[in-house]
């Protein structure tokens, strides 16, 4: 992969049982493009997502990000690529519904090394508090579950 390409997928296959969800999917994505997966519900957009973010393998094919092949990486590693190089935001919150606002959005930093060595937990929970502030969640340690659907996302 050269340096300008950021992401590269190659002959990549998922299945559903026996529904062939991706089938030969290649594509590469320069540095700076910015990239729309469009068409209708249940043709594998999610699921390609899912895919190239080492969320879910394919049956077959290769995804190399930033020149890391994502489906090499066991799942800790792809863990650990995710947390360090990705910002996903889900499709479900995917919010720990016991957990408050604040302990929700420094989790991502418990799986961040970067994060650790640059900031501590005390820097970490003020830059938090800050961002929740300009997004106008002032009800921090609220329980994830008592949000509503619009504080979530």
């Amino acid at each position: 992969m050269t340096d300008s390409i950021k992401l590269q997928v190659k002959n990549l296959n998922f299945y559903y049982g026996a529904f062939h969800a991706l089938k030969n999917i290649n594509m590469e994505i320069p540095a700076g493009k910015v990239t729309a997966f469009i068409g209708p519900s249940g043709c594998g957009k999610s699921s390609l997502l899912n895919i190239m973010a080492g969320i879910t393998l394919p049956q077959a094919g290769a995804v190399e990000m930033l020149g890391e092949s994502i489906t090499e990486l066991s799942p800790r590693q792809r863990d650990q690529f995710r947390a360090q190089h990705l910002g996903i935001i889900f499709q479900q919150f995917n919010l720990i519904p016991y957990l408050s606002v604040l302990d929700n959005l420094l989790l991502r930093a418990d799986f961040s090394k970067s994060d650790k060595t640059v900031l501590n937990k005390k820097d970490l929970e003020i830059q938090a508090q800050e961002l929740l502030a300009n997004l106008g969640l002032c009800r921090i340690e609220q329980k994830a579950q008592y949000l509503s659907v619009g504080q979530q996302q």
